[in-house]
């Protein structure tokens, strides 16, 4: 029922520099699109390299022995490898490097089963090795709970490779890797774009006289037929406008008229932009998801003429993240016991330390950190499950993204906060545009 090549391959645990090109290929297709591009590239432009994944379970597994929870006081060891998606986006370079820990280790300590663990056969590797401890000890190692990898990684013993005597894991290398995690600098950049796609927001308005509304097709009169409610924006263009320096919509519709050469950029503008004196273009493009730095607004992001979401990254204490994660997974009910064993009103304390840096660092939320420091007593009136529900939506609210945030304590009765939507002026601002790496940046400051 099964040919000798199928049979070959199915139980191959080993490979040859010839099979090694395409069964990268081939185990690339069960992962996303972006990871076998960014494979297939880096095969290209190194193809002496070797790519091996490692089990997303690692990571976690690592994280877990690594940052050692003491279940009797819920402390850590090491609260720096404790992971926060709500605090900020550092997680992922993280990650990244945990991923290149295990990995490089998992091919030092076993070579022969590169083939069996990249091939998702873990399970099988796993119990062959515990088959063959049991044949040479007669017992299974305690370690080996947190599996073999990272059981052998933090069993206290120095590991060396059998081949070549190389020493791949003791003290001094968990001593670098917790020193590598306490770095607070990470270059986080988000690709920025000129959009290209659907002209309108999907919304069609019934006809209104009143309505300013985008026809349907040309000829067809919006206020009898109805229309698109607004234009998709494809960038925007920055414009000395009466003497202030503004962002102006382009529409996707117009952006092509203009590439066609069949509309005139600054006409247009001066057709659609209510102005006393004439128009200067400042600066021809901002793609969406510019990113601008001002001592105004502090350091944001574009995603239209019209609206800024915070893009700058929140740093907590190690100990403040890790209690907040801790909190995460646990039920109310064992909040307070849990809360207990740190210092008296802990919960109000991470909170009045994120207003702290909401003053200096976020002048995007001036008015809100305001309000929250008018309402920092209200806090020690509620209980921890009600302080930890406030903590997160402040989080929400500082994360760099688009998210927003809804309280309701004290004085504030849900109102929402987070991305801001008006007319946004950009004089003594810098335009900053980033490499993908975040190593090279140029910037373009208007006065």
């Amino acid at each position: 029922m099964m040919g000798p090549k199928k049979f070959a391959n199915l139980t191959r645990t080993q490979v040859t520099e010839q099979q090694q090109k395409g069964f990268i290929n081939r185990q690339l297709v069960q992962t996303s699109q972006m990871v076998k591009n960014v494979a297939n590239i880096l095969d290209s432009i190194y193809p002496d390299t070797r790519i091996i994944e490692t089990r997303a379970g690692l990571g976690m597994g690592f994280r877990d022995a690594f940052s050692h929870l003491d279940k009797t006081t819920y402390h850590y060891e090491h609260p720096e490898f404790v992971k926060n998606r709500n605090v900020n986006d550092f997680h992922h370079a993280q990650d990244a490097y945990i991923s290149t820990i295990v990995g490089t280790y998992q091919l030092k300590k076993y070579p022969r089963d590169n083939m069996r663990l990249a091939f998702d056969a873990y399970s099988k590797f796993f119990e062959d090795l515990k088959k063959e401890a049991r044949k040479k000890d007669g017992k299974v190692p305690v370690y080996s709970r947190n599996g073999f990898i990272i059981g052998s990684m933090f069993n206290g013993k120095t590991q060396v490779n059998k081949q070549n005597g190389e020493i791949i894991w003791d003290q001094k290398i968990k001593d670098n890797i917790s020193k590598t995690f306490k770095f607070k600098q990470y270059n986080i950049t988000k690709q920025t774009h000129i959009y290209d796609g659907a002209l309108y927001n999907e919304l069609i308005r019934k006809h209104d006289p009143k309505a300013k509304l985008i026809p349907l097709k040309k000829g067809i009169d919006p206020t009898i037929y109805g229309g698109y409610t607004s234009d998709k924006p494809s960038y925007s263009t920055l414009v000395n406008l009466d003497g202030k320096k503004k962002l102006v919509n382009i529409p996707v519709r117009i952006a092509h008229e203009i590439d066609a050469g069949r509309i005139n950029k600054l006409n247009w503008i001066y057709d659609n932009t209510k102005h006393k004196k004439d128009i200067e273009i400042l600066i021809d493009k901002v793609p969406i998801g510019q990113i601008v730095e001002s001592s105004a607004r502090g350091y944001v992001s574009l995603p239209s003429a019209t609206e800024l979401i915070n893009a700058k990254q929140l740093i907590l204490s190690y100990e403040e993240t890790a209690l907040l994660s801790i909190l995460k997974k646990s039920s109310t009910d064992n909040y307070k016991f849990i809360i207990d064993n740190y210092s008296p009103n802990y919960l109000s304390t991470i909170y009045k330390n994120i207003i702290s840096k909401m003053k200096l660092y976020y002048p995007l939320y001036s008015n809100e950190a305001k309000r929250f420091t008018e309402n920092e007593n209200y806090l020690l009136n509620i209980d921890s499950s009600e302080q930890f529900n406030v903590l997160i939506e402040i989080l929400n609210l500082l994360h760099a993204d688009s998210s927003n945030a809804r309280l309701e304590f004290g004085n504030i009765k849900n109102k929402e906060y987070g991305r801001k939507h008006r007319e946004f002026e950009f004089s003594n601002s810098d335009f900053i545009y980033q490499s993908p790496t975040g190593l090279y940046e140029s910037r373009i400051h208007i006065d």
